[in-house]
């Protein structure tokens, strides 16, 4: 069966999977909403099922224009290559770590 699921592209971790080896609990649930996803729902039958959707047209817009103003930004500021030798990028990158 889980052959089946995984060829239709469809994956659900376990909700502790990145804590580490996941409980009996976290598979249950995983496998469970896998069944839902594939059985009930037929997402796994359409390429595409959130095709022409406003809100992740919304969201990837969004994400587009946040990144060009970040790189106007470092462009204003002389350039990458100038923003990494000055520590402003390290800096940056640190604090979103």
């Amino acid at each position: 069966m889980f052959d089946e699921i995984t060829k239709k592209g469809m994956i659900i971790n376990a909700y502790d999977e990145a804590l580490g080896i996941p409980t009996d609990e976290s598979l249950m649930l995983a496998i469970r909403t896998h069944q839902v996803g594939l059985y009930e729902t037929g997402i796994c039958n359409v390429i595409d099922p959130l095709a022409a959707s406003y809100y992740v047209e919304w969201l990837t817009d969004k994400i587009f224009i946040e990144a060009m103003e970040y790189l106007n930004k470092i462009e204003s500021k002389a350039g990458f290559k100038k923003c990494w030798e000055s520590g402003r990028l390290r800096k940056e990158l640190k604090n979103s770590a």
